[in-house]
């Protein structure tokens, strides 16, 4: 288990890990197993917060029986979202990209490319409570054109913007968006966009178990 403070929504970020990650799990097997690591990653992240639990928002992802929780009790909007790199496939990103996505697509890193395009729409669209509403076309991948750092978008009226953070623990990319201003939300409220302590915004890691 990685549990790692998170300044960006004053609260914590938790990833537990598949302990027998080389097998593919299916069907119920993986139900259960994703069950299981979102819930060990909810209560370590809640924990983490002490009394300010009780006022946190919580997002939470999960993927062949690994899984991240991010809690925070600050002011604005966050999501988080994990997958397996080898299971995104070029054809997978193809499906959910717009055009006005390609610029933000062409500046990733080729490796991650198409996991980082997926886990980013996920993360923001889960960030507004609605994710289904929102993913994939209402969410658009920018970069901020004088820094080159990625950021997403809202495609409705609102233009909420969020600040994108992403790593990589062994096969798993996890990333993370925050809300770049404070806004009200229909979903997770948070706080002043930081990374993880100790995790670098794309940096490859040891996979942590």
């Amino acid at each position: 288990m990685m549990v790692q403070r998170y300044d960006a929504v004053d609260g914590w970020l938790v990833l537990v890990s598949n302990a027998d990650g080389g097998t593919r799990l299916a069907g119920r097997a993986r139900r259960e197993a994703d069950e299981r690591a979102a819930q060990r990653a909810r209560v370590a992240a809640l924990a983490s917060l002490g009394p300010r639990a009780e006022r946190a928002s919580i997002s939470i992802a999960h993927t062949e029986g690994s899984a991240a929780a991010l809690a925070g009790a600050g002011e604005r909007m966050f999501g988080v979202d994990l997958v397996r790199i080898s299971r995104v496939a070029p054809r997978h990103s193809r499906a959910i990209l717009s055009h006005s996505d390609r610029d933000a697509f062409g500046a990733m890193p080729p490796r991650y490319r198409d996991a980082l395009a997926w886990a980013l729409k996920e993360a923001a669209a889960k960030a507004t409570g609605a994710a289904q509403h929102f993913f994939p076309d209402g969410v658009q991948l920018m970069t901020n054109p004088l820094t080159r750092r990625l950021r997403v978008r809202l495609a409705d009226s609102l233009r909420l913007t969020f600040d994108a953070n992403w790593f990589v623990l062994g096969d798993l990319l996890c990333a993370t968006v925050v809300a770049a201003r404070s806004t009200r939300s229909t979903g997770a409220p948070l706080a002043n966009p930081t990374q993880p302590r100790s995790v670098a915004h794309g940096s490859v890691l040891p996979l942590v178990r």
